[in-house]
């Protein structure tokens, strides 16, 4: 790599950052979508309509006891498991900005070390009074 330049080496460092971080969001996806199943396989809080036969009028049958308590628990557990999970991500988006930062910072580094300190560009163009009369 002796013919990069500093450009090339930092969008190097970036890509391998950034490919590094793939496994760590595909984790947070996989349990998202967990989650997203387990309020699907949710029971219903709801009763139900049976078929009457012979042409009588639906009967509505109330949920059992064991089905609200599963309900709520069900619901508990995966609001824990939503908040845990949002943690993770925000945690991993601090992690990954970090380390962007501290990448930046180290090519900052070397290059004041490679070319000195040039100090503040001063833009070229209209009202910039480079180069005007």
């Amino acid at each position: 790599m002796d013919g990069m330049n500093n450009n090339d080496d930092l969008m190097l460092q970036y890509l391998l950052q950034t490919g590094a971080a793939q496994p760590g969001r595909e984790a947070l996806t996989r349990k998202q979508k967990q989650i997203e199943l387990m309020r699907k396989m949710t029971p219903s809080t709801q009763g139900e309509y049976t078929q009457a036969a012979g042409g009588q009028p639906p009967i509505y049958v109330r949920p059992n006891a064991l089905a609200n308590a599963a309900n709520i628990g069900m619901q508990a557990y995966t609001g824990y498991q939503q908040g845990k999970t949002d943690n993770e991500a925000t945690q991993f988006g601090v992690d990954q900005n970090a380390r962007l930062q501290q990448m930046i910072e180290h090519m900052r580094r070397k290059k004041e070390t490679d070319y000195g300190n040039q100090g503040d560009v001063m833009p070229y163009g209209p009202g910039s009074g480079w180069g005007q009369a």
